[in-house]
């Protein structure tokens, strides 16, 4: 159990510093001062199955199977344990889907037609803030208020 409060204090303050802009976070995750934008574990799942055409990935990737990279392994924070690490300092005011539709088109001459950015523009700003997109768009930005009222 001491691990655990020891790792947790650890990530506590290592997220609050990157969030007053002490230090970065090097694990797939870009923070300014109150905002948190990340990969979304389902995001990922989708790109691996849809994108990449590689499904297997996609179901390691739901299986909890570390990934590796040229850079080690990969660590995937969820929005809840990034909250709930946050807890005490901050509240999450609110939180968006990131890039939902727009990369799931392999038509690469389509996306330069105004006509189809716009729409796409318009669709991914529309479902940013629907619970059930937010689930698999590729990443998430989290927004945390401080707590003022703590001690």
């Amino acid at each position: 159990m001491s691990f655990w409060i020891n790792w947790h204090d650890f990530r506590k303050r290592k997220i609050l510093s990157v969030l007053k802009g002490d230090t970065f976070l090097p694990f797939y995750i870009c923070v300014a001062h109150d905002r948190i934008v990340k990969h979304n574990l389902l995001g990922r799942v989708m790109g691996s199955a849809v994108l990449a055409d590689d499904p297997n990935v996609a179901l390691e990737l739901l299986n909890n199977i570390s990934e590796d990279s040229m850079f080690g392994n990969r660590s995937v924070y969820s929005n809840e344990l990034l909250i709930e690490t946050l807890s005490h300092d901050m509240k999450l005011s609110d939180s968006y889907g990131i890039r939902t539709f727009f990369g799931l088109s392999s038509n690469n001459e389509i996306k330069y037609t105004n006509e189809w950015y716009q729409s796409m523009l318009a669709l991914e700003i529309k479902t940013s803030t629907m619970e059930e997109f937010k689930k698999i768009a590729f990443f998430n930005h989290l927004i945390f208020k401080k707590e003022t009222n703590k001690q």
